[in-house]
């Protein structure tokens, strides 16, 4: 890829609101769940969603990579092409010319006649 071609960057942000989580742990106390428990078991569900999102964020920049990638190729491979065309038109153009010029007959007067 080229050094100069436009990047894509992609961030990813995970937040949560502390007083709303704690409004949540207390309500999980009065309902008898033990809290340790349950805090190692979000802890375990959380850490999982994390690798599942970096998986996903490993991919999609992969993907644009890719597309990029094959974009560039694309067009190197069409402007070659077009290239390759126009120099086998220019070359027909050129056989052309001096195939007719081979096969052109002088017009002879009787005061252009060649000398012997």
């Amino acid at each position: 890829m080229s050094h100069f071609a436009a990047k894509v960057i992609s961030l990813y942000f995970n937040s949560f609101k502390r007083d709303k989580w704690e409004a949540y742990v207390q309500e999980i106390e009065a309902l008898g769940v033990t809290v340790d428990n349950f805090t190692a078991v979000l802890q375990n569900v959380d850490g999982r969603v994390g690798e599942i999102l970096k998986y996903s964020d490993q991919n999609r920049r992969q993907l644009a990579k890719d597309w990029y990638l094959v974009d560039s190729n694309n067009r190197y491979v069409q402007y070659w092409s077009l290239a390759q065309c126009v120099v086998i038109v220019a070359t027909s153009a050129v056989q052309v010319y001096f195939v007719r010029k081979l096969f052109e007959v002088k017009k002879v007067t009787p005061t252009l006649k060649p000398r012997a």
